[in-house]
């Protein structure tokens, strides 16, 4: 079976994307699956009772979040790791336009607010679907295995708490949290096919010293 080119995988990734963000919506009108994730997500949001473990939790958490993404992306442009800089800066605005765009238009209440007497760490004031930590972690594990980084599996360990935390910390259904972190894979992946076309069009003050992988 031959190879699919760059451009075809681009293309794959780019309708698997489309596609996803259209009919993701659609599994939150299956009765049957939206009492499931709410079922799931009770008896594992259960477990929190705000002690001090919890409060680490809360700080792992925020490894997903556009503000630790976009601190990291600030750490690479200032150590003079511009490419990978550039990487996360298009994977950021990904993540804003998808994650926050449908936010808006599913409009999906928090858990908390459905479920008042749940615990939860904190409230935020955009819909849930999808998680956009999910996302943005998620994301850049696909960008770091696109570009083969051996810092991969740490990222992969840290997208598997950030994931766990969303629903644990009542902040998630699970279901939230599964297709963020498609999503994000994909937009990842997305990414990363496109870097050779990026590092061409870089000028040359931009690429600075030859990045670690």
């Amino acid at each position: 079976m031959p190879r699919l080119t760059q451009k075809s995988t681009r293309s794959v990734l780019l309708i698997s994307l489309t596609a996803s963000v259209l009919l993701a919506p659609l599994l939150l009108q299956i009765q049957g699956l939206t009492e499931w994730d709410a079922a799931l997500f009770l008896d594992i949001n259960a477990h929190f009772s705000h002690s001090p473990a919890d409060t680490i939790l809360w700080a792992i958490t925020q490894l997903g979040s556009v503000e630790f993404l976009l601190a990291l992306d600030m750490a690479l442009f200032i150590m003079g790791k511009r490419k990978w800089a550039a990487y996360l800066l298009a994977l950021l605005l990904c993540y804003s336009l998808v994650g926050y765009g449908m936010k808006f238009l599913v409009d999906r209440p928090r858990p908390y607010v459905t479920y008042p007497e749940i615990a939860h760490m904190t409230a935020v004031f955009h819909g849930s679907f999808p998680s956009g930590h999910a996302l943005g972690i998620s994301g850049l594990c696909a960008l770091l295995y696109a570009k083969k980084s051996r810092f991969l599996a740490v990222a992969v360990l840290m997208a598997t708490l950030v994931l766990f935390t969303r629903v644990f910390l009542g902040m998630h259904y699970p279901l939230d949290v599964i297709v963020g972190a498609w999503i994000g894979t994909l937009i990842g992946l997305l990414v990363g096919s496109f870097t050779i076309q990026i590092e061409d069009t870089m000028p040359l003050w931009y690429k600075g010293q030859p990045d670690d992988h």
